[in-house]
This record gives C-alpha cells, structure tokens and sequence, in this order.
C-alpha cells in the first residue's frame, strides 16, 4: 500500500472484500506511506511489512482538510471510524489493548495532525505485528525499487492508478484532467 488515504467507505467496501476473499488472511507491505485510509487497511491486516523509510499515520476522520474532532458536524465519521476499530481490531489481533491502537491512530490530541506519520518503532510499540524489510534485504529492495519506477511512472505519464494482479494484468488509469 502507498496512499496518502482516501475515502473512509471506499475503505469499508475494499478491506470487507479483502477479508471475505482471503478469509481473513491479509498481509500488507507499506515502501513508503500508508496514511489515514490507508493506515486502516494496514491495520485491519494480520501482518505489516515496514522498512526503515515506512510510515503510518493517524485514521482521524477529515472533512474538508480538517481534524473531524474540530468540527462538531462531524461526530458520525467519528463514531464511524470507532466502530471500523471496534470491528475489525478485535478480529486482526485477539490480544491487543484497542485502546493503545485508538490512542496512537485515532486521537488528534495525541497525533496533533493528520498528516504525521508514525514509523514502524512507532506501531510495534503499540502491539501491531509489523515485520521488518530490512530482514529480507532481496524483498526490501524489489519493494523500494518497483515503488521507484510507479513513483517514476505516475509522475512522467499523470497516472493516478496503477494496479496489477497476481495473473500479470494491469490497469493503468490516466486522469484526463490531468494531461
């Protein structure tokens, strides 16, 4: 995963249909940024592989750019993100204090913005089971080089989206505002 996050029930819909096709069985590799949404899937998953160069971040509902926290219209994207935390944590790991995981990604007092990122030490210190890249030197540098040539790729071409299968297809999707 690398996104700076996105849409809270795009979010609901992929990671309820990762779950029912892999029964469960989700693992996911961060080469950089997994923010806000992003930082949900990844924690909704039985392992996270992180490098040095990897982040989380909050999963503190926005609304317009801002903290939902701050807006009292907010208070249902709030209790939505709760209730995903109530959900799906519970599931991923059975033994985990939910409260140290709604402490470090879902409270704005203690992240104070959106967009910090919390590293690896960061996770593992909460109880998240994250594994080091770095102990697989060959995957560490498959991962940082394919992430270089998307990052490369979507930069030069405007692509907003690039996917590909385990079968070898792709999607490629150019938005055509962007040209």
């Amino acid at each position: 995963i690398h996104t700076p996050g996105g849409d809270l029930a795009v979010m609901e819909n992929l990671i309820n249909y990762l779950h029912k096709i892999f029964n469960g069985d989700i693992r996911v590799i961060i080469p950089q940024i997994a923010m806000s949404a992003g930082t949900m899937i990844a924690l909704f998953s039985k392992a996270i592989l992180m490098g040095e160069q990897s982040c989380l971040g909050p999963v503190d509902p926005q609304y317009n750019g801002v903290a939902c926290q701050a807006i009292h219209e907010c208070e249902n994207a709030i209790r939505w993100s709760n209730e995903l935390m109530d959900k799906w944590i519970p599931k991923v790991y059975p033994n985990i204090d939910i409260e140290k995981i709604r402490d470090k990604f879902l409270n704005h007092k203690t992240t104070c913005s959106h967009a910090r990122r919390l590293s690896k030490d960061d996770c593992k210190e909460v109880g998240l089971n994250i594994i080091d890249l770095e102990d697989f030197p060959s995957l560490n540098d498959a991962v940082l080089s394919l992430h270089s040539c998307y990052t490369i790729m979507i930069d030069k071409y405007s692509y907003s989206k690039i996917v590909e299968n385990q079968n070898g297809e792709t999607y490629f999707y150019r938005d055509p505002c962007n040209n």
